[in-house]
This record gives C-alpha cells, sequence and structure tokens, in this order.
C-alpha cells in the first residue's frame, strides 16, 4: 500500500504482484477490492496489478471501468512496439 497526497487530497493506492504461467482474471482484482474493504472501508482507493504474464480480456474491461492499473512484463519494461 502507498499513500498519495496532493494538497489535500488523499488516495491509498493497493497494489498486488502475480507472477503465474498464465494470464489473470478478474477475480484477483475483486479479491483485492473485498480485502481493503475489510481493511479500510472508508478509504478512497486506487489499485494497481502487476502480472507477469498478462491479463485476460475480462480483467482488462473491468479495470477501465474501475480505474485499476494494470502493468503486464511488456509495459513494466517499457516495451510499447509489441
Amino acid at each position: 500500500m502507498a499513500v498519495l497526497k496532493e494538497k489535500d487530497h488523499i488516495v491509498d493506492l493497493f497494489a498486488e504482484c502475480k507472477f503465474r504461467n498464465r494470464k489473470i482474471g478478474i477475480g484477483v482484482l475483486n479479491e483485492l477490492s473485498d480485502r481493503v474493504e475489510f481493511v479500510k472501508p472508508q478509504a478512497t482507493v486506487r489499485y494497481a496489478l502487476f502480472s507477469i504474464s498478462g491479463f485476460e480480456d475480462d480483467h482488462t474491461d473491468e479495470a477501465e471501468e474501475t480505474g485499476a492499473i494494470l502493468v503486464d512484463m511488456n509495459r513494466l519494461i517499457g516495451r510499447t512496439d509489441l
């Protein structure tokens, strides 16, 4: 978790890393969200997920709707030509 602060606006950033040989699905974001709600129910939250194998399509769609940040290996190392 990281706390991001700009003037009077504070956002808690919660992130999770997955190093699996398959793409991860929406369940990972849902689990992270449930854990955060349990620990910090009133927080203003942003999510970031890191996956070495990428993300399933349903995960990408849900991330766009919720504002979650998805980082795969290509994005992490700055490869944008793929």
